[in-house]
């Protein structure tokens, strides 16, 4: 049996291990797969060009008072080398932050991640993954009201909340490690990534108290993504992404079409159209998804219609997500850095 191969096994008994259980909190995007950095550290340097911008936007439950905005920035890039035709380094950086609620709870988490990429077979890759970084949590205690400050008669903002903090900041020292299975044709439109990856697995303290303890709790994440050249001009794409963070579960799952418009070289366009469905513990949202790439720009669109028990006070709208990505394929001469024969 090829090396490859015992490590596509091993991949599926890791999956299968846990995947029943994946259904997470932290911040998260519906278009999971356009926020490759968050999914796994080892998706650094996955794609087909030599660098790319990520950027990210979503709007939660705007129709209640407890709505959630999350925005998140990022980018990644290979490092090829002459000598390392078989394999290359990537590294990115990543930064996300959301605030959610009258006590504007937020957080800012900036991390550097870093990757080694190695060919296994003449279409297969297999990845390491790691992620370094901090996290700052925040509120704000002004807009919040409290049982002490009603007098009897009417809530009185002058009386004093009775409510002492030792800090209205937090700073937080992350870790996360992952890794992924890259399969790919040589038209670079079918390809396979399988993998997973755990984030905060030291459980870091992340209490605004000092004699309280309360830990962030692992979140842990596994996808399988795949696209398939169907015609000349259409590929199929299925993606199955979950993750799990204490006793939030996250499941997502569905596809759609890609129509290549232009295949003109150095011209390209092409609209992705399609669907997902988030579970939770109970059914949760559908997701109608699009896209258009243009050369080296992709931009997505996508809205969240809520279904589970929560659509009596949001009337069913979850939200809008926007993202968009660059990409950046560096003018290569004679003696130059040479790409890894996959990409």
């Amino acid at each position: 049996m090829r090396n490859h191969q015992k490590i596509l096994i091993i991949f599926i008994i890791f999956s299968s291990s846990f995947l029943n259980n994946i259904f997470g909190q932290d911040i998260h995007f519906s278009q999971y797969y356009n926020s490759p950095l968050r999914m796994n550290p080892a998706l650094n340097g996955i794609f087909n060009q030599d660098s790319r911008f990520i950027g990210n936007s979503k709007l939660q439950w705007q129709s209640v008072p407890v709505s959630y905005k999350t925005m998140a920035i990022s980018y990644d890039t290979k490092i090829l080398s002459q000598k390392r035709s078989n394999g290359f380094y990537a590294w990115g950086l990543l930064m996300d932050y959301d605030w959610s609620g009258d006590s504007k709870l937020g957080n800012f988490h900036t991390a550097i991640n870093g990757a080694y990429v190695k060919k296994i077979g003449d279409r297969s890759l297999i990845s390491i993954g790691f992620q370094m970084g901090l996290i700052q949590r925040h509120f704000t205690s002004d807009d919040l009201t409290f049982d002490r400050q009603f007098n009897g008669d009417i809530y009185d903002p002058k009386r004093g909340s009775g409510e002492i903090y030792d800090s209205r900041n937090k700073l937080i020292f992350d870790l996360g490690t992952g890794i992924n299975y890259r399969y790919q044709m040589s038209d670079k439109r079918t390809k396979f990534d399988f993998g997973g990856a755990i984030f905060h697995p030291h459980s870091p303290n992340a209490s605004f108290s000092k004699s309280d303890v309360v830990r962030l709790p692992r979140r842990i994440t596994g996808y399988i993504l795949t696209t398939v050249k169907a015609t000349k001009k259409i590929d199929g794409i299925f993606n199955i992404y979950g993750q799990n963070q204490g006793n939030f579960n996250e499941f997502y799952g569905g596809g759609g079409i890609r129509y290549y418009i232009n295949q003109t070289k150095y011209n390209e366009s092409s609209m992705f159209i399609g669907a997902h469905y988030r579970f939770g513990e109970s059914q949760d949202a559908l997701i109608p998804m699009i896209d258009f790439e243009h050369r080296n720009w992709k931009v997505g669109l996508s809205y969240d219609y809520t279904f589970s028990g929560f659509q009596i006070a949001n009337n069913g709208r979850g939200g809008p997500e926007l993202s968009f990505q660059y990409f950046i394929n560096r003018v290569k001469g004679i003696k130059a850095n040479k790409s890894c024969p996959v990409f």
